[in-house]
């Protein structure tokens, strides 16, 4: 029996495309937007500019990743930084 990773119609913008994640990752996605008082969409769109050369999907599933260890990592305090803008920050900033 082979599983396939749902493929999703999302909107960029204006645009709209299709992307297909393991179902853990559109999962985790929701619960991002959700956290974040928006929508899956609306991450997409905002996360465009960031995403450069660099593959939509390849880049939503590093943004994915991101997010939930600085949600992972934060001690609990109130950051001074919201878990998107970190994760943002880590993707855009250029390897050692």
């Amino acid at each position: 029996m082979t599983i396939s990773n749902p493929i999703r119609n999302i909107r960029v913008g204006n645009r709209r495309t299709s992307i297909r994640l393991e179902p853990a990752l559109w999962s985790a996605l929701e619960k991002i937007a959700q956290a974040e008082g928006t929508d899956v969409d609306t991450i997409c769109t905002q996360l465009e500019p960031y995403r450069r050369n660099r593959g939509r999907t390849s880049f939503l599933c590093a943004f994915i990743v991101s997010y939930l260890l600085q949600r992972a990592f934060a001690d609990g305090a109130e950051q001074a930084v919201p878990p998107y803008d970190q994760a943002v920050t880590a993707l855009i900033q250029p390897m050692p």
